[in-house]
């Protein structure tokens, strides 16, 4: 898991962005840290951006720095850590600045779908409602819009296509997730309402339809993740609420028959504008976010650095080794010397990661939800 941007708080009511010449990235075989610093053209602090690893290159656009909403997009080289800025010459060819949009991949393209920004008017503007946030102000107005955004990292353009259906609309802070050619869109703030309607998106024709599922839904959210786990499951996690609650709660999404599945586990603490990904040995690793009112200003925000992992999946027959050699080590490890080097290196680091989580406040939970559902 790659973490990079972000803010937290500094001191009492004081928040700052999180230096973005670090870059993270988390080992959740052997669950630890590290952290890599990076030269070049190093972005402008942020949160509220997307991005996105292609091949060895890491992405990153748009979200909120201190001056405001950004479009800017910057490219990471994972091999060199050397930033890049991406440029285009004209502005009339960029999308306007903005955050909280949703985001995905789809033939090596980067994908964006609405935001919270500035009037889409002056910029790359060939499709695409806005709405006016009048909470904003007056010096520098902002709302929300409904684009779809299409990033070609091989021409280094940006598209805007007219959709068809019944297009979602304008929003911010909602989530959305892909599986196959279509794309899964679940609730967001949409003027005052935080909603829990479902939108899907063929990908190949750019039409979208609005989907009816056959259960009780999740109640309205906007900062929730939503993520693929299966070819036919998505997970929905935690959330802000209408009535600014943060949540702890957990859905499955049947995707073939739309069923709404309320799971019993529950996070362990409340998630809001967190993020969630699935890794190649099928763990859904859930980092940071907000556990408190973020919309609460007489109060201290509430931030974590807790990594959540869920398993929908049994562990494989390696992990399960693994763990069982590091909880038997006191019989076992005179006979780790006889293991494959990579195997014997996995299991040192296990056993370095659990002494660690023994002697302090490690960060990490771990939560099954396995279901036959």
């Amino acid at each position: 898991m790659v973490v990079w941007g972000g803010y937290q708080v500094s001191e009492p009511h004081s928040e700052k962005y999180c230096p973005s010449h670090e870059l993270w990235i988390y080992n959740s075989l052997v669950r630890q840290w590290k952290c890599y610093k990076t030269r070049g053209e190093v972005p402008q602090g942020r949160s509220g951006s997307i991005a996105h690893m292609i091949d060895h290159y890491f992405y990153v656009h748009g979200g909120h720095t201190e001056s405001g909403n950004t479009n800017s997009i910057y490219r990471l080289d994972m091999q060199t850590l050397t930033w890049q800025k991406l440029l285009t010459n004209h502005q009339e060819l960029l999308p306007s600045p903005r955050d909280k949009q949703a985001s995905w991949l789809y033939k090596n393209k980067i994908y964006c779908f609405g935001g919270h920004g500035p009037a889409i008017e002056d910029y790359l503007c060939n499709s695409g409602e806005y709405v006016k946030d009048h909470s904003s102000g007056t010096t520098y107005p902002r709302g929300w819009n409904n684009q779809l955004l299409i990033f070609d990292t091989e021409t280094g353009q940006w598209s805007n296509p007219k959709c068809s259906g019944q297009i979602p609309s304008p929003r911010a802070a909602h989530a959305a997730t892909r599986i196959g050619s279509t794309v899964y869109v679940f609730g967001g703030r949409h003027l005052q309402m935080r909603t829990n309607d479902l939108h899907s998106l063929d990908l190949e024709t750019n039409a979208w339809t609005k989907l009816e599922t056959n259960s009780k839904p999740p109640c309205g959210r906007s900062w929730s993740s939503f993520t693929a786990v299966s070819p036919t499951r998505i997970l929905l996690c935690g959330g802000f609420t209408q009535d600014n609650r943060p949540l702890t709660d957990l859905w499955l999404l049947n995707v073939p028959n739309l069923q709404w599945q309320r799971l019993p586990q529950r996070l362990s603490m409340p998630r809001l504008w967190h993020s969630c990904c699935v890794t190649r040995d099928e763990d859904i690793l859930i980092f940071g976010g907000c556990c408190s009112n973020i919309l609460d200003y007489e109060r201290e925000a509430v931030h974590t650095n807790e990594v959540l992992c869920l398993r929908v999946n049994p562990k494989s027959l390696v992990r399960l080794c693994v763990e069982c050699l590091v909880a038997n080590s006191k019989q076992t490890k005179s006979e780790w010397k006889y293991l494959p080097e990579a195997l014997f290196k996995l299991v040192t680091l296990n056993e370095e990661s659990s002494n660690m989580e023994q002697n302090t406040n490690s960060g990490f939970a771990d939560l099954n939800i396995m279901t036959t559902y």
